[in-house]
């Protein structure tokens, strides 16, 4: 993700960093025998932190020359395969984001709902929440749905629609989708629940919300 944003996106102009999260179980790994491609060219991590077990963060700057689009990054370890790509996507304006979903009336329902297994924190793995500035929402759902982008997927919370920070497809009908929070969010418990352009909302899941005091 974008460390500016906590998105996909990069913007030209902008001083932006690429994060990337991921697992590996390599004991001591370091920056020198951690190898990052952005499509097919090496990046050089710039840190390399082991944030808890088997949780890695890598930072890298964004490489000079990237054509607009989307782009795919991925890893590997000096004595490991490459992981599984993740997408990211370059240049000012290229996806419009805050769009609005079309009403739920005029989407033609063909689809179950999804299923939500699990709702946490990004930061935290919980579903405890204080309103840091990094904090997402990260929603794991199931569906039998396909090829589905950032606009075929409606999440929100309690009521109110949230703009998708990105989607990817883990794999055997699993998806993960990021939000944000919204703001002025009261304290207390509150319900996450998402549908695609083709199905109804899914049973909601819950999350609660208790402000950090300063």
């Amino acid at each position: 993700m974008n460390n500016r944003t906590n998105d996909i996106q990069f913007h030209p102009g902008k001083d932006e960093y690429i994060c990337v999260y991921f697992r590996s179980d390599v004991p001591g790994l370091t920056r020198d025998r951690l190898r990052i491609d952005i499509d097919e060219y090496g990046a050089p991590a710039l840190v390399l932190v082991n944030l808890r077990g088997q949780e890695w963060q890598a930072n890298l700057r964004v490489p000079p020359g990237l054509a607009e689009g989307a782009h795919q990054v991925r890893l590997r370890t000096a004595d490991s395969g490459y992981s599984n790509p993740f997408q990211i996507r370059w240049g000012a304006g290229f996806i419009p984001r805050g769009a609005s979903a079309p009403p739920l009336e005029a989407a033609e329902i063909t689809q179950p709902s999804p299923v939500i297994y699990e709702v946490s924190n990004g930061m935290t793995d919980s579903a405890l929440f204080h309103g840091h500035r990094n904090e997402y929402v990260c929603c794991r759902f199931r569906t039998a749905e396909q090829s589905l982008d950032r606009d075929s997927v409606i999440l929100q919370i309690d009521d109110a629609a949230q703009p998708l920070l990105f989607l990817t497809d883990l794999g055997n009908g699993s998806w993960q989708a990021n939000s944000r929070l919204p703001a002025g969010l009261r304290s207390g418990p509150h319900s996450v629940s998402i549908r695609t352009l083709r199905s109804i909302f899914s049973d909601p899941a819950e999350i609660s919300f208790q402000p950090s005091v300063n």
